[in-house]
């Protein structure tokens, strides 16, 4: 591959990741801390998914049970926003 090549290859992520990081900036200020950092989290579910489909990656017993566990966390601090509400507000 050439250069050229190379860098339109990298050029595609690098614009996704930063319409992700703007976004994310905007949308800071408006909600609590802990969504915020569990919404990062949530990329270990989409990394998951997006490597099982397009690089075929095998996941194991381990894996399986740490995307669990990140769905279970998301789970929980999303319920507890709302019920308990925006105590920032």
């Amino acid at each position: 591959m050439n250069r050229k090549k190379i860098a339109l290859l990298l050029l595609i992520p690098t614009c996704f990741d930063t319409v992700e990081h703007f976004c994310r900036n905007i949308s800071n200020p408006m909600m609590p801390p802990s969504i915020s950092q569990m919404m990062r989290s949530s990329i270990v579910i989409f990394a998951a998914i997006l490597g099982v489909i397009f690089l075929k990656i095998k996941l194991y017993k381990h894996h399986y049970v740490s995307i669990v566990a990140v769905v279970i966390g998301l789970t929980l601090v999303a319920l507890s926003t709302l019920l308990v509400g925006d105590s920032t507000a």
